[in-house]
């Protein structure tokens, strides 16, 4: 294939064992699924791609979903589309919320899981929903395959295996349901300064709050586990006064330089208020 004044080598895998050999043999692979993240930056009238492309749509495996009492793994090459149609009861809230907001079904038939998140940007679609739910990756590289969160991944700080040639063949999710979920993304479809993923979740035991995870993700991951602490405990529906002591708090642990613009932490402090009258 032609590439500006290059050519990319193009690898077509069938089975794990020969993605595994390409992974080993061939140095600055890239994985491609759907194709949809490559041309997402395309505005010239020739098409830039890598030098050697691994597709992956050939591997049964990585297109597979499977699903146990407590998780679903997804394989990489699953379309997005594919974890839409799963339906709303079968898959968490906030990701079919996410996935829903996304893209239109057309361009969820070509888009892939592995895809949308391959590039780690806490902007993505899904990246910030799959870390609140305690999204497990499975990666393989030359030496070995290996699970890791997906937030411990996607920490800009973690550079050792990203720095390797690897691929992201499964993503595993909890599917243990949440009793109040709420999700907003900010902006539009195309991912700008002011992108953006709110996520707010709580369970509850006999209306006492015994767990809560909140991210917003926009240039970076926003999560304060002493904040979400607070809550823990808390009755539900719960009352003015500990709505009032939230909200001083959120102040607190989450000041103004967390966020990258006024309008992100406007939004931030507006959603938090939402959601706290909405445990009311």
């Amino acid at each position: 294939m032609k590439n500006m004044d290059k050519t990319s080598t193009i690898y077509l895998p069938r089975t794990m064992a020969e993605l595994q050999s390409i992974i080993k043999n061939i140095s600055n692979i890239h994985a491609i699924g759907g194709g949809t993240e490559f041309l997402r930056k395309q505005y010239r009238k020739n098409l830039y791609f890598p030098e050697r492309i691994a597709v992956l749509k050939n591997i049964p495996e990585l297109k597979s979903i499977s699903k146990t009492e407590r998780t679903i793994d997804f394989g990489a090459a699953a379309s997005l589309q594919s974890i839409v149609d799963l339906g709303e009861k079968n898959i968490p809230q906030a990701l079919y919320e996410a996935l829903i907001y996304c893209a239109n079904p057309a361009i969820r038939n070509l888009a892939t899981i592995g895809g949308n998140i391959a590039k780690l940007r806490p902007q993505s679609s899904t990246l910030a929903v799959l870390a609140s739910l305690d999204a497990k990756i499975e990666i393989r590289t030359a030496a070995e395959t290996l699970w890791l969160p997906i937030i411990r991944f996607a920490d800009p700080k973690f550079t050792d295996l990203r720095s390797k040639n690897h691929i992201i063949t499964k993503i595993r999710i909890s599917s243990e349901p949440w009793d109040y979920v709420f999700y907003k993304r900010i902006g539009g479809t195309v991912i700008s300064k002011n992108s953006a993923s709110f996520i707010f979740l709580v369970r509850l035991q006999k209306n006492i709050i015994y767990e809560m995870r909140l991210i917003f993700s926009n240039n970076k991951f926003i999560k304060n586990k002493e904040f979400n602490n607070l809550f823990i405990g808390r009755t539900v529906p719960i009352s003015e006064r500990d709505i009032t002591v939230l909200i001083e708090k959120c102040t607190e642990f989450f000041p103004e330089n967390t966020f990258q613009n006024n309008y992100l932490k406007n939004c931030f402090f507006n959603l938090i208020e939402d959601c706290l009258y909405k445990l009311i």
